[in-house]
């Protein structure tokens, strides 16, 4: 063997650039992204990704470090299975497909229930903020039924294209009491004349929504929100948050109906 082609070959070997390399190219630092794809990023992971060379702390991120964070910022963009790879060190990152929801299984749900489907979300990317979305439209439905303080386990299988809830602690509580702020120069039972239910019911969700709308209908109130301040199997506190709306007439007078005891009327702006 001729020394000198060995010598040239093993240079090429070691320096040059292999060509699947071609098909990347810079997205920051010493990392490469396959090319057509794209990442984005909000200032804080860039810093945590790419650093920031104006701060001496973040001007220079380890590469297992970078490709740890990049992990998690393509998984919560819907990206369950890049591929990241370090080479002679520069990442290489294929981000790989959109993973996304196609089906969703209820577990220990009520038949009411059971076999309903958030439609909104499926065959959307399955990231963080719709797991969530899926979580809150279970928890919304089961409140509804009167579960007012149900436990729900939520899990990804990105592999499947699935997301499993589970439910448990499925009681419908007895409401021990209903508490409320007194409101300047209202009457304070006047507010109970719109409830659909009273301490000593059951708790119902339908009742709660059909109660808040019958008091932002009557046009004396912007807002109106039922908190849960305590939940067990027997009983629940309900606190009853009022927003006033703005002070449009005054009444002034006497009259024999005592249905009129607030001495001014709000109504929402218009």
């Amino acid at each position: 063997l001729n020394p000198m082609k060995c010598l040239i070959f093993l240079f090429f070997l070691v320096f040059s650039t292999p060509s699947w390399a071609s098909s990347f190219s810079n997205f920051c630092n010493n990392i490469k992204i396959k090319k057509g794809q794209s990442i984005d990023l909000t200032k804080v992971e860039s810093t945590l990704i790419c650093g920031d060379s104006s701060i001496e702390e973040w001007s220079n991120i380890p590469l297992n470090q970078a490709a740890y964070h990049l992990e998690i910022v393509l998984q919560n963009q819907g990206h369950h299975f890049p591929v990241i790879e370090n080479k002679k060190n520069i990442l290489y990152v294929d981000i790989g497909k959109i993973t996304k929801i196609k089906k969703i299984e209820l577990i220990n749900f009520p038949p009411q229930i059971k076999n309903l489907y958030y439609r909104e979300v499926l065959d959307e990317k399955m990231t963080p903020n719709n797991l969530n979305r899926i979580e809150d439209w279970a928890n919304f439905k089961l409140n509804l039924l009167g579960y007012a303080c149900p436990t729900l386990t939520t899990k990804a299988f990105p592999e499947l294209e699935k997301v499993v809830i589970a439910a448990s602690d499925l009681n419908i509580p007895k409401i021990s009491e209903i508490t409320r702020k007194e409101i300047k120069d209202l009457n304070f039972k006047v507010p109970e004349r719109f409830y659909t239910l009273k301490a000593g019911d059951l708790y119902n969700g339908k009742k709660i929504l059909l109660t808040n709308q019958r008091l932002l209908d009557s046009g004396m109130f912007q807002g109106s929100y039922f908190y849960k301040m305590n939940c067990n199997e027997k009983d629940l506190s309900l606190d009853h948050k009022i927003i006033e709306g703005a002070l449009r007439l005054f009444k002034i007078g006497l009259g024999v109906n005592t249905a009129v005891s607030y001495t001014r009327l709000r109504a929402p702006e218009t």
